[in-house]
């Protein structure tokens, strides 16, 4: 890699894992899960203006409406379900909302990133770097000492390690090459199906209650992504 490609790398790094990350999780910790979730849904929104600012990307009527239509589908969802409270937006909100904006614009650096070199390459070097950042955090705030966090048992342990091997390193790898072919803005609407994937597992392993609702918010997430992935203008 040249240095502007490793610079970027680097970038990517600090805004899609460090960032993200520490963000993310702090956010979660001060706010709801029904809050976060809508928080989140924000990210094709995001994405699609940045592409649009960045990459010159044309935001056509047919992508707003899939991104307006996906939104609504999972709030639908989003608040339809048990338990589901809308709580005053505070700073957990605004940490969230900033945990989906870098991971946005470190999605459109990946684009412009895999327009130069492999995006496979690319994006376990941005994750490796972003791990050694996340590492090095934990020591400078003296949780590394901490031998019962390393080792909280092992079915947590078995917890962490699907979600670093499965959710963290499969899923942000087909991410990224994702963004390579389709770009950020069109790889961006398959956010909308993560709170509809939540509540389906919930029911399947945990036994909530479905409701015809989450039927209407499921069809609006298809037509939207349909709508916004495919749309050429």
């Amino acid at each position: 890699m040249t240095r502007n490609q490793l610079a970027t790398v680097i970038a990517c790094a600090v805004l899609m894992v460090y960032l993200n990350q520490i963000l993310l999780s702090a956010g979660l910790f001060r706010t709801t899960a029904t809050n976060a979730s809508v928080a989140i849904a924000l990210s094709p929104l995001v994405s699609s203006l940045m592409a649009a600012l960045v990459l010159r990307d044309r935001l056509g009527y047919l992508r707003i409406a899939g991104v307006a239509l996906g939104f609504g589908g999972v709030l639908i969802v989003v608040l339809q379900s048990p338990g589901a409270r809308v709580a005053e937006a505070g700073l957990g909100d605004a940490m969230v909302v900033a945990s989906v904006v870098t991971f946005a614009v470190g999605g459109v650096l990946v684009q412009r990133l895999a327009r130069e070199t492999d995006a496979l390459h690319a994006s376990a070097m941005i994750y490796a770097c972003g791990t050694l950042m996340l590492a090095m955090h934990t020591a400078f705030v003296g949780a590394a000492t901490n031998v019962k966090a390393w080792v909280p048992g092992f079915w947590p342990l078995m917890l962490v390690l699907f979600s670093s091997l499965i959710a963290t390193t499969f899923g942000n790898l087909a991410w990224n090459h994702a963004i390579a072919r389709l770009g950020v803005a069109r790889v961006s609407l398959w956010f909308y199906w993560v709170p509809v994937f939540g509540v389906g597992f919930a029911a399947l392993l945990l036994g909530e209650t479905l409701t015809a609702w989450h039927g209407v918010g499921l069809v609006a997430v298809i037509a939207g992504t349909a709508l916004g992935t495919y749309s050429r203008a």
